[in-house]
């Protein structure tokens, strides 16, 4: 099993169509965070707080999920 966060996004979009080309081993779990806030360089350097704070969130929450999904 393969989780991917952020497939609606372009990279989630291109990881999930490169691994449903690939055959997967048979019980083995992987997750993958693909998902982001995401601006342009100005964004980036007005706010870079925000966006530091917005990804460390998303990246424990997929943690914490996988975690409590075994």
């Amino acid at each position: 099993m393969i989780a991917i966060s952020g497939k609606s996004g372009m990279l989630g979009k291109a990881l999930e169509r490169a691994i449903a080309m690939k055959p997967q081993p048979k019980g083995e779990k992987h997750a993958i965070i693909a998902a982001g806030l995401v601006g342009g360089i100005e964004d980036n350097m007005a706010r870079p707080v925000n966006f530091l704070r917005a990804n460390l969130k998303i990246a424990l929450d997929f943690i914490g999920k996988c975690h409590e999904l075994g």
